[in-house]
């Protein structure tokens, strides 16, 4: 099942954590009393903020309200560029459904805004606009008064890499760990001029 990938870059660094795979928001818990995630974990990110449950809130709306939709015509399950693409026509049940979804991620979001004290982040998502309504809607939620952040603006913007920023951010680190010399692969750390050692 698809994820919610994150990667941090603090003092001009990318953090990876002890075994490689620092930044995962996706199974920090929102809910301790919630759903159960497909990792074991209760009320992950994961199990929320989703596709599906996308799908199921648009389905959901439509039943309710007679509002005209943008969405594909008899179409019980849209893709991700389906909803992003409807929202920014305005469509009421694509927004409603993203602004769910960009809640549960402001919540995870925030709890890492104040531990590690960030100000400024980059979202990777398909979108043919540079600043679509998922930028607007965590601006909007990670900015308001109460937010805690004291007077520090929380500066969101899209990446240029779009939906394969994961991807290319992956490649990217294997790429600088392998060419510095600091290779890690499953638990062993690898340099060309050493023998292999376990890692501390």
């Amino acid at each position: 099942m698809p994820g919610i990938d994150a990667g941090y870059v603090l003092r001009d660094h990318i953090f990876t954590g002890a075994i490689g795979k620092g930044g995962e928001i996706g199974h920090t818990s929102i809910n301790f009393a919630g759903l159960r995630c497909y990792c074991g974990n209760i009320g992950c990110l994961d199990a929320y903020a989703n596709l599906e449950s996308i799908n199921i809130k648009i389905q959901q709306m439509m039943k309710t309200y007679p509002a005209r939709s943008y969405l594909p015509a008899n179409n019980s399950s849209y893709s991700w560029k389906d909803v992003v693409d409807a929202a920014e026509s305005s469509d009421f049940f694509a927004i409603s459904a993203l602004d769910e979804f960009c809640g549960y991620i402001s919540h995870a979001l925030k709890n890492v805004i104040h531990l590690l004290g960030i100000d400024h982040i980059i979202v990777g998502y398909e979108s043919s606009q540079s600043e679509s309504v998922i930028i607007k809607a965590l601006s909007e939620k990670l900015n308001k008064n109460e937010n805690g952040f004291g007077t520090n603006h929380i500066s969101i913007e899209k990446s240029i890499f779009g939906n394969e920023a994961s991807l290319i951010g992956g490649v990217a680190l294997i790429t600088n760990q392998l060419f510095s010399g600091n290779w890690i692969f499953n638990s062993l750390e690898i340099n060309p001029n050493t023998e292999a050692k376990p890692t501390k």
